[in-house]
C-alpha cells in the first residue's frame, strides 16, 4: 500500500500503469476539490500544465474513481497546508520481513486494516478497496461500526 503526495502526479503514475489502483492507500493533496463535478476541470488544467501526460479519459476516470472512494485527503478543506515534498510515494508496508518485532506488528496492524477495509484476509492477489461508485449508506454504517468497535 502507497500513501502519494500530489493529486496530478499520482494520478499520472496510475493512469501511466507505474502505480496499481488498488495500491493506493491514499493521496495527501494540496488540491480543495469539493464535488466529483470539479475533477475532470481539475485533471484538464493538470494536462494543459503537463503534470499529467496520460490520456485525458484515463486520468479523469482514475481521479473520479480515487474521489468516490475517499482516497484523497485534502488538508486545505481543513485551513491546513502541506508542505511540499520531494516524494511522491510513500510504502506504508515493508517489503521485507525481518526478524523485527517492530515490523511484525506493522504487518499485523497492516492486515488488521485491510480485513476492515475490504472484508479480505492477507495475502491476496486481488485486493481491491475501490468500486466504481459510492458505497451505499448500508455499507458505509457497516465500516463506520466496524471502525467504532475498535475505539476510533
Amino acid at each position: 500500500m502507497k500513501i502519494g503526495f500530489s493529486f496530478g502526479k499520482c494520478v499520472n503514475d496510475i493512469a501511466l500503469g507505474v502505480v496499481d489502483i488498488r495500491d493506493v492507500l491514499v493521496i495527501i493533496a494540496a488540491t480543495k476539490i469539493d464535488k466529483i463535478e470539479s475533477i475532470r476541470p481539475v485533471i484538464q488544467a493538470y494536462v494543459s500544465d503537463g503534470y499529467i501526460t496520460a490520456d485525458f479519459e484515463t486520468a479523469a476516470k482514475i481521479g473520479e474513481t480515487l474521489f468516490y472512494n475517499g482516497r484523497i485527503h485534502q488538508p486545505r478543506q481543513y485551513r491546513a497546508f502541506i508542505p511540499h515534498t520531494s516524494h511522491r510515494w510513500f510504502d506504508v508496508i515493508p517489503s521485507v520481513m525481518v526478524d523485527d518485532p517492530n515490523a511484525e506488528k506493522a504487518l499485523e496492524d497492516y492486515r488488521m486494516m485491510i480485513k476492515l477495509i475490504t472484508g479480505a484476509d492477507l495475502p491476496h492477489a486481488e485486493i481491491s478497496v475501490y468500486t466504481e461508485e459510492p458505497r451505499t449508506p448500508e455499507e458505509t454504517a457497516a465500516i463506520l461500526k466496524d471502525i467504532d468497535l475498535l475505539g476510533f
